[in-house]
């Protein structure tokens, strides 16, 4: 019989590894590490019941189960270790004194947390975190998954405005998907990625290049299509071609005058439909 899901809504898992969190570790290094996919994290969050929102802490441990199904870098421990029988010594104590009988007895102070430390503790896992979607981000990029790697990097600068390598990545994300939209021939939503990879780098020199190149070779297709259908009669479609070229530069060559044209053309056209109906 398969064993039932737990609350965390991972299969629990009979073999698991201990490992003691170190500098500059996270949920997706240990998720990679283990099983060889960083995309794994939430396998290691969901079984030790851990936020994956919350950053690892040095020195702490963690459990790294076994998956079936998931191949695994290390070989295991059982999940149920053997019990040891603890070794029982009688010792005979020697007689408190009235004054140790009183301190015994005083309840221990409770360790006061002040909320400045609360506020402290809580930067520290947004780093922990930050640095989490940062690794994760530089993974989407080199898998050329742009989309998600923005979607990480927008998480890092959300915590750190002036993250550098936040900042370079999401700006060369945006660039990469400007060229891939660009080969759809999707030249305004190029256009806007381009726009975005600027706004983070300001000094992008490509970045402007590629802006005007969108915009011309939009409007160079649209007006080309203008052009096709006006010599084929095809009045109407020919008006909606030239417009979106007249809504991104009015003066492109001369697609003003050829709306005029097309316009009252159509519109003569429509009248003597009209009064065909009426006769």
């Amino acid at each position: 019989m398969a064993p039932e899901p737990s609350v965390t809504g991972v299969t629990p898992a009979e073999k698991y590894v201990i490992h003691t969190v170190g500098p500059g570790e996270s949920l997706s290094k240990l998720a990679l590490r283990y099983y060889g996919d960083y995309k794994k994290f939430p396998i290691i969050a969901q079984y030790n019941q851990l936020d994956e929102n919350v950053g690892l802490k040095v020195g702490q441990e963690i459990k790294i189960p076994e998956i079936e199904g998931v191949s695994f870098a290390e070989k295991p421990k059982e999940e149920v270790q053997p019990a040891v029988t603890p070794v029982i010594t009688a010792t005979v104590e020697e007689p408190k004194t009235v004054e140790e009988a009183r301190e015994e007895g005083k309840p221990e102070a409770e360790e006061v947390v002040t909320e400045e430390q609360k506020e402290e503790e809580k930067e520290v896992a947004a780093v922990d975190q930050s640095a989490n979607y940062r690794e994760l981000g530089i993974e989407f990029f080199n898998e050329k998954d742009y989309l998600a790697a923005i979607s990480e990097f927008k998480k890092v600068l959300n915590v750190n405005p002036a993250d550098e390598t936040a900042l370079e990545y999401i700006s060369a994300s945006h660039f990469q998907q400007g060229l891939v939209v660009f080969s759809k021939e999707e030249y305004l939503a190029a256009r806007d990625e381009f726009k975005a990879s600027l706004e983070y780098n300001p000094e992008c020199e490509k970045c402007e290049e590629y802006i005007k190149k969108s915009e011309e070779t939009y409007m160079e297709m649209h007006y080309n299509k203008g052009i096709s259908y006006f010599g084929d009669e095809k009045l109407a479609e020919a008006v909606l071609e030239w417009e979106l070229v007249s809504e991104i530069d009015p003066e492109y060559k001369d697609v003003n005058s050829n709306l005029n044209k097309a316009r009252k053309l159509l519109e003569r056209l429509e009248s003597i439909k009209r009064s065909k109906t009426k006769q």
